[in-house]
């Protein structure tokens, strides 16, 4: 993100997140924008400050005259968001860009969480031998007619979601079901599958 558009950050920030707006200024962080095309006058953007000893991810959302927030997995977050943008989650296109940016702000700097759409998209760790490799080998076979892209039904109460998900050891497809305001109505696994994934994300 250019400079001129990481210090607005920081200034619609500052007064309710001061902590937060002067880690968005330091000189080795890393701000990038976030797929939220659901929502019609915020961007969400990631945080990611650099640090040796403290390395820290966080996810903000800011707009020109309404509050900032700052987001985390709890889905509780993106509803208040959603009500504060006056947008609902009118399409099946909608209801896929909120559960993907619910999934993505479940990733820290510690630990794997990542959407995949097809087994190229699975971060195996590297160089696996042995058994280890057969039984991946074995795996990603049964996992390549099943992967698909994110996708949305409509229910009684908004939307199903359905998504596949590289979580700490292993990819499990999911489910969520989420009102037309954001409320989180319900949330499953379907399946999963171990595997031997990067730890980090």
């Amino acid at each position: 993100m250019d400079p001129a558009r990481v210090e607005a950050l920081a200034t619609q920030l500052e007064s309710k997140y001061p902590a937060q707006a002067s880690q968005v200024r330091a000189p080795l962080t890393l701000v990038d924008e976030v797929s939220a095309s659901f929502l019609d006058h915020y961007t969400v953007v990631s945080v990611q400050v650099r640090s040796m000893r403290h390395p820290l991810l966080f996810y903000a959302a800011t707009a020109a005259d309404r509050p900032a927030h700052l987001l985390s997995s709890d889905a509780a977050d993106l509803q208040e968001l959603l009500a504060d943008d006056g947008a609902g989650l009118d399409s099946e296109a909608d209801a896929v860009a909120f559960v993907r940016l619910l999934v993505t702000l479940d990733r820290k700097s510690s630990r794997l969480t990542r959407i995949v759409e097809s087994v190229d998209d699975i971060p195996l760790r590297e160089r696996l031998e042995g058994s280890t490799a057969k039984q991946a080998e074995i795996a990603l076979s049964e996992l390549r007619a099943s992967i698909a892209a994110t996708t949305a039904e409509a229910s009684e109460g908004g939307w199903i979601v359905s998504i596949w998900i590289a979580r700490d050891a292993g990819v499990a497809a999911e489910r969520y079901e989420v009102g037309r305001d954001g409320v989180l109505l319900g949330h499953r696994e379907i399946s999963r599958v171990e595997l031997p994934l990067i730890v980090v994300g």
